[in-house]
C-alpha cells in the first residue's frame, strides 16, 4: 500500500496463519514525522503513560476487542502520582470492536490540559484487549509510538 489513501482513518487488521507472521504499521504525517508499531497481543489489561501540553503534545490510545463477543472495559486516568483523576466505563464494547481517541476525547469532562500521568484499560469480567499508543505533536520529532505495558494481575470483576 502507499499511504495515499483517504486521511484519518481508523481500524484494525486481524492477521491470522499457520505460519510464523511479522509486520508493521508505519504512521507518517508531513512535518511532523513518522513512527511505527508492530503488533498487539490479547491482554486482560494495559496501562500507558500519557500527557498533554499547552505545545500541542498529546497521547492517543487506540483499543481493539479481540474476541468476537461484547466485553466490559474500564479506562482510569491516573495523575503522575497513582492518583485517580477520572473512570469511563464501556458496557458492550463489540466483539472485534475498536476505539482510538486522544485522553482530551476518552476524558472530555477532564481536566487534562497540562497533564502527565498514565492510562489503565482494564477488562472487566472475561475477554481479551489489544492495545497501541501514540504522542503526537505539531512540530517534527513530536510523533511516537508509546509503550503499552501489560497488567501483571487482572483483579478487576
Amino acid at each position: 500500500m502507499d499511504g495515499q489513501g483517504a486521511p484519518a482513518q481508523a481500524g484494525a487488521a486481524v492477521i491470522s496463519s499457520d505460519g510464523m507472521l511479522g509486520g508493521v504499521v508505519r504512521f507518517n504525517l508531513p512535518g511532523v514525522g513518522s513512527a511505527g508499531v508492530g503488533a498487539s497481543q490479547s491482554l486482560t489489561g494495559f496501562v500507558v503513560p500519557v500527557r498533554r501540553t499547552a505545545g500541542g503534545i498529546n497521547s492517543g490510545v487506540a483499543i481493539h476487542n479481540t474476541g468476537i463477543a461484547a466485553i466490559t472495559i474500564r479506562l482510569s486516568l491516573l495523575d503522575e502520582n497513582g492518583v485517580g483523576v477520572a473512570t469511563w466505563t464501556i458496557a458492550d464494547f463489540a466483539g472485534r470492536g475498536h476505539l482510538a481517541q486522544f485522553i482530551n476525547e476518552l476524558f472530555a469532562a477532564a481536566d487534562t490540559d497540562n497533564f502527565a500521568g498514565s492510562l489503565v484499560v482494564e477488562v472487566v469480567g472475561e475477554g481479551g484487549i489489544a492495545g497501541t499508543a501514540l504522542e503526537l505533536g505539531t512540530l517534527p520529532g513530536q510523533f511516537t509510538t508509546l509503550p503499552v505495558t501489560p497488567l501483571l494481575e487482572h483483579t478487576v470483576s
